[in-house]
């Protein structure tokens, strides 16, 4: 087998960006300027469908592209990567929306706003450092769970913002930030771990990165829409943001159901059984 040349994808590079820009700039541009938002829709998912074409073309010419046939050809590795994407898009602009409202809409200061999300973040970190287990044992159902937690704590931070008075706010905002850490933190190394043990051999790097670069994308979309939405309103829609973050995650769990049923293998649980 010939050696396959290491290249720099200029072509795919240039697809993609174009692809991205047309998801983020009908959230970002003015009222009223450009082309209708269904229109940019249309062009960025017609990009997205020539960028497959052409990277499959690249891949046979020899070239390494930036979206290899072959990860899309693994069930794993793709429906993982669309959970990703859905998770990372989706808590960051949960955590956005909620940001926009403490600090635009109550007036809170921005350190006021940061000690009420912060435990979502000391949250993660201690239930990550048992997240191993849980993905060698449960596979992508453990993900799944997870992700349905996720989900009822921003539903639940939807109820707090629109029901609970803003004395008991601070509080109650905490309990589902809480929530929402711990359950991140059994969401997103665990499911890693399950997407890259599906890439194909040899592939490893480029599974890597372009598990990370979705995640990016996904986030930079998705807080460039709740943050248009938001400043533009005023006040910002609060319920809107976190409406938007509950429909992502709800979607992520459908992928990772459609991913235990039926079962696809656990690379995490053979590799731990190996090793022992």
């Amino acid at each position: 087998m010939a050696a396959r040349r290491t290249t720099l994808d200029l072509p795919g590079l240039a697809l993609l960006a174009a692809a991205i820009g047309c998801l983020m700039l009908p959230f970002t541009l003015p009222g009223g300027q450009g082309p209708p938002r269904a229109m940019w829709l249309a062009v960025a998912a017609a990009l997205v469908v020539l960028l497959v074409a052409a990277e499959g073309r690249y891949h046979r010419r020899g070239g390494t592209p930036i979206l290899l046939p072959a990860l899309l050809g693994s069930r794993g590795y793709r429906n993982g990567t669309v959970i990703a994407m859905l998770q990372f898009g989706a808590n960051l602009s949960a955590s956005l929306a909620l940001t926009l409202y403490l600090q635009i809409g109550l007036g809170w200061s921005a350190l006021h706003a940061a000690l009420t999300m912060l435990p979502s973040a000391f949250a993660f970190a201690a239930v990550s450092s048992v997240g191993w287990r849980v993905v060698g044992r449960y596979g992508r159902a453990g993900v799944l769970w997870a992700l349905v937690a996720s989900l009822a704590a921003v539903i639940a931070a939807a109820a707090v913002v629109t029901w609970v008075p803003p004395g008991r706010l601070g509080l109650a905002l905490t309990l589902t930030q809480l929530a929402l850490g711990a359950a991140n933190g059994l969401i997103i190394a665990p499911n890693q771990a399950l997407t890259l043990g599906h890439a194909p051999p040899g592939s490893a790097g480029l599974a890597a990165a372009f598990l990370q670069l979705a995640q990016r994308v996904s986030a930079t979309v998705g807080m460039a829409a709740v943050a248009g939405v938001a400043l533009a309103a005023g006040s910002g829609p609060v319920t809107h943001g976190l409406a938007v973050g509950a429909a992502m995650l709800a979607a992520a769990a459908i992928v990772a159901w459609r991913d235990v049923t039926p079962a696809v293998d656990n690379p995490v649980k053979t590799y731990m059984a190996d090793r022992t």
